[in-house]
């Protein structure tokens, strides 16, 4: 209905203000060298930016079912009106919009890292947004002494630490280069990010995958950012 759709449009108007004003604090802090706050803002944005896609999604599918008349959701077919309430809801080049500022604020919070010297975590952001299988495996020989296994916590605690110290391996368990793609899929296809973001994520992961010692993950990420 038009009111629904009011209140969508209301909701997404209010989290891309709020995500605007997060990237706003973020920079600031950024330009003052508190990176890691700058890197937990950036953080913030990007959620804020979640909330607002998963909106999209859900009425993408919602809108695709009314539209067929399935009666297992107890609608029959989208109206004229209610079509064009949901027109700007469901424009596919404003979603790619959002998501394109979402892995911005992402890239945002893997620079700030990056200038930290947290690597992990940089390389953790940037695949955020690859969406490629790069995971960060730390290498804990201790995690078992005498056959018995340490507590969970403890053991996050400990792979926290030995990241932070640089030991670590990084494993791509995905195809190399990536898909490149966002984690939207939706109803009409797939959206996938433009190449300037996706080579600014491959670059940005190389120079922290580099840091970290994994010299073959890095020349891997800085080939596909040429491309």
């Amino acid at each position: 209905s038009s009111s629904s759709s009011s209140s969508y449009k209301e909701t997404i108007n209010l989290k891309q203000n709020e995500a605007c004003d997060l990237r706003i604090q973020g920079k600031q802090l950024h330009d003052d060298g508190d990176f890691k706050s700058a890197a937990q803002t950036f953080q913030k944005a990007a959620q804020e930016l979640d909330f607002v896609i998963t909106i999209y999604e859900e009425n993408l599918y919602q809108n695709e079912n009314c539209r067929s008349g399935d009666s297992h959701y107890g609608v029959g077919a989208a109206t004229d009106d209610e079509d064009e309430s949901l027109g700007h809801l469901l424009n596919h080049s404003e979603l790619l919009k959002i998501a394109e500022e979402r892995a911005t604020c992402r890239l945002h919070e893997a620079l700030c890292h990056l200038k930290n010297k947290n690597y992990a975590e940089s390389i953790i952001s940037c695949t955020d947004v690859l969406m490629d299988g790069v995971e960060i495996v730390p290498i804990d020989e201790e995690d078992e002494v005498g056959g018995e296994k340490e507590e969970e916590g403890n053991n996050k605690e400990k792979s926290n630490e030995k990241m932070n110290r640089h030991q670590a391996v990084v494993v791509r368990i995905g195809p190399s280069g990536g898909g490149g793609k966002t984690a939207i899929e939706g109803v009409g296809g797939s959206i996938q990010l433009s190449t300037a973001v996706r080579a600014r994520a491959y670059h940005r992961r190389a120079k922290a995958r580099l840091a970290f010692g994994d010299t073959t993950g890095a020349l891997d990420d800085a080939k596909s950012a040429s491309f």
